[in-house]
């Protein structure tokens, strides 16, 4: 489970970035996921900072529109399948108090200190 940041508010809405550190543990080997919505596929493409890697990016069309998105990603036989809602929906709500009570037994990590501006995981 994730809470999501948006690359842009603005610019690039439906783009996110999955923290190195989830990449090298979860998403390790996963070229692309795919949408349960949907059923369409999207590819997860490294960024470079200061001649080094230090995250992934990827486009997830469904949070264009969402003001804090959250995701459920699944390891299938078929490869890895997320899903995506707002905070606000029945859905957002369980993961993000899920997100939440992780924070309270250090289950749930953060990619920066400040939690506000952060992404969140936690492995389930």
């Amino acid at each position: 489970m994730m809470r999501l940041r948006k690359a842009s508010l603005t610019t690039r809405t439906t783009q996110t970035q999955i923290p190195i550190r989830v990449v090298d543990t979860f998403f390790q080997g996963v070229t692309e996921v795919q949408s349960a919505h949907s059923g369409l596929r999207h590819g997860i493409h490294e960024a470079a900072a200061r001649g080094g890697r230090n995250t992934m990016k990827l486009e997830i069309p469904e949070m264009a529109d969402f003001a804090q998105p959250v995701a459920r990603f699944e390891r299938t036989p078929e490869g890895v399948v997320y899903e995506t809602y707002d905070v606000g929906s029945p859905q957002g709500d369980q993961i993000m108090t899920t997100l939440e009570e992780g924070r309270g037994d250090n289950t749930t990590q953060l990619s920066i200190s400040d939690a506000d501006r952060a992404t969140w995981w936690r492995p389930i």
